[in-house]
C-alpha cells in the first residue's frame, strides 16, 4: 500500500485538498494550445506544493510520465494534421500541431502531478471524508474505498494465476484461447477473497456510520485555516493562468 506523508505544515481539511486539487486540474486544462511557456511557469504551483509538503518532486515527476502514452496519439495527430507556423524558436520554424502536442504533454504531466500529491498526503479514509463533505452519497463513497482495498487483491490474485499457468504450461505469456478461463479464475477466486475480507470487516465491527458524527464516513471539518489557504491558492492560480508570464521573455518571436 502507497504510503502517506503527513506533514504539519500542510495538516488541512481533506475536503479542501481536495477542492485545490480539482481547481488546479479545471485551469490547466483550460490553457490554450499553444500555451508552452504559460504552462511552465504555471508548473511552479506543483513545484511549491511538493516543497511544502516535503515530497520528492523528481518521483513525483517519473510517476506523472504514466500519462504520457495516453496522449502520444494525439499528440502525433495533432503534428500531422496542424502543419501551419505558429511561431519560430532560433530560427527554426515550430508548428502548431507541434506545439499543441507539448502541451498535451504538458497538460497531463501536470494534472497527474497535482493527484499524485494529493494521494501522497491525504490517506484513503481521509479522501473518502473529503468526498462526504461534498455531500456525495454515502454509497460511492464507501465503493470509492472498496476498490481502493481490491485493487492490489486482484493484481495479487491476477499474478498468482499468472505464475500457476507459467508453472503448468511453461508459457509466460498466456494463449488467446485461454484468456477467457483466466479471467473467470481470476473472478471467481477474487470475489472469495473479497467475501472473506468483508465478512471479517463485519465481524470486527465495521460500521461505515455516514450519518453519524465522529464516524468512520463523517465529514471532514473545515476551519477558517483552511478557507485562507484555498482562497491564496485559488487566487495565485488564477493569477498565474491570467498573468501571461511568458510575454517577459522574448524566446518566440514570430
Amino acid at each position: 500500500m502507497q504510503s502517506v506523508k503527513h506533514n504539519t505544515s500542510l495538516s488541512l481539511s481533506p475536503a479542501i485538498k481536495i477542492a485545490a486539487t480539482f481547481s488546479y486540474i479545471i485551469i490547466t486544462l483550460s490553457f490554450p494550445n499553444t500555451s508552452v511557456l504559460h504552462l511552465l511557469a504555471f508548473s511552479s504551483v506543483i513545484i511549491f506544493c511538493s516543497l511544502v509538503a516535503e515530497l520528492n518532486l523528481a518521483k513525483i515527476l517519473l510517476k506523472s510520465l504514466i500519462a504520457l502514452p495516453f496522449v502520444l496519439f494525439i499528440g502525433i495527430a495533432n503534428i500531422y494534421y496542424s502543419s501551419s507556423t505558429a511561431c519560430t524558436f532560433l530560427g527554426y520554424a515550430i508548428t502548431t500541431g507541434t506545439l499543441s502536442a507539448i502541451v498535451l504533454a504538458e497538460k497531463a504531466i501536470l494534472t497527474v502531478s497535482a493527484a499524485i500529491i494529493l494521494t501522497q498526503t491525504t490517506s484513503t479514509i481521509e479522501l473518502a471524508r473529503g468526498f462526504a463533505t461534498f455531500k456525495i452519497p454515502c454509497s460511492v463513497v464507501l465503493q470509492f474505498l472498496m476498490t481502493i482495498r481490491y485493487i492490489p487483491l486482484i493484481a495479487k490474485e491476477a499474478l498468482s494465476i499468472k505464475s500457476a499457468y507459467t508453472l503448468r504450461t511453461g508459457n509466460s505469456i498466456p494463449k488467446f484461447s485461454h484468456w477467457h478461463m483466466l479471467a473467470g479464475s481470476l473472478l471467481l477466486r477474487t470475489l472469495d477473497h473479497a467475501g472473506k475480507i468483508y465478512n471479517a470487516m463485519l465481524i470486527r465491527g465495521f460500521d461505515a456510520g455516514c450519518n453519524r458524527k465522529n464516524s468512520l464516513l463523517s465529514p471532514a471539518s473545515i476551519n477558517g485555516k483552511d478557507i485562507l489557504f484555498f482562497c491564496i491558492f485559488l487566487s495565485a492560480c488564477f493569477a498565474l493562468r491570467l498573468l501571461e508570464i511568458y510575454k517577459l521573455f522574448d524566446i518566440f518571436a514570430k
